[in-house]
C-alpha cells in the first residue's frame, strides 16, 4: 500500500515541477531530481523511465536523472527537509516562522497541495484499522500466554 501512495506522489511531483518550469519558459537546463533512499524509490524511478519516453518532447527535453541520495550526505536534502517541516508547521499552526519567511522571500519555492485519490485514501484508512486490529489481537494473545492460556487448548 505504501508503495502505491509513493509511486503516486512521486510522479505527482516529478510532473508539477517539470510542467512549472515549462509554464515559465525555462527549458535550457535538464532537471536532475534527488529523493531520500527508501525502498519504494527503486519502482518509482523504474516507472519515471518508463514514462518520460511517452512525454512530450519539450517535456522530455528538461526530464533529467532521478537519483536516490542521503540526507545525511548531501545539504540539498537536508534543507528539502527543513523546507518540509517549515511548511508543515506553517500548514499546521497558519503561523509563518521566521525560517520559512526567509526562505519564501530568497528563493523561488512552488506550492502545491495533493489530494490522493478518493480510492486511495480509503484502502490506506482501511490498511490502518488492519495494522491497529493486528496490534491489539497480538497485545490480547501475549497477555493471555502471560497468563498462561494456550489458546490451541480450545480449539
Amino acid at each position: 500500500m505504501a508503495t502505491r501512495i509513493y509511486h503516486w506522489v512521486f510522479m505527482s511531483i516529478v510532473s508539477l515541477i517539470l510542467v512549472d518550469r515549462l509554464q515559465r519558459e525555462e527549458f535550457e537546463d535538464r532537471i536532475d531530481l534527488i529523493f531520500d533512499r527508501c525502498t519504494e524509490l527503486r519502482a518509482c524511478i523504474e516507472s519515471y523511465e518508463n514514462e518520460r519516453t511517452r512525454w512530450t518532447p519539450r517535456m522530455q527535453a528538461i526530464a533529467g536523472e532521478v537519483i536516490p541520495g542521503n540526507d545525511q550526505e548531501l545539504a540539498g536534502l537536508q534543507a528539502a527537509d527543513m523546507l518540509a517541516g517549515e511548511l508543515s508547521l506553517h500548514a499546521r499552526t497558519g503561523h509563518p516562522s521566521e525560517h520559512y519567511k526567509a526562505m519564501m522571500t530568497r528563493h523561488l519555492i512552488v506550492q502545491s497541495e495533493f489530494q490522493a485519490p478518493q480510492r486511495l485514501q480509503e484502502v490506506q484508512a482501511y490498511a490502518r484499522e488492519v495494522f491497529h486490529r493486528r496490534k491489539v489481537l497480538n497485545a490480547i494473545l501475549e497477555n493471555l500466554k502471560k497468563a498462561g492460556i494456550n489458546i490451541n487448548d480450545y480449539k
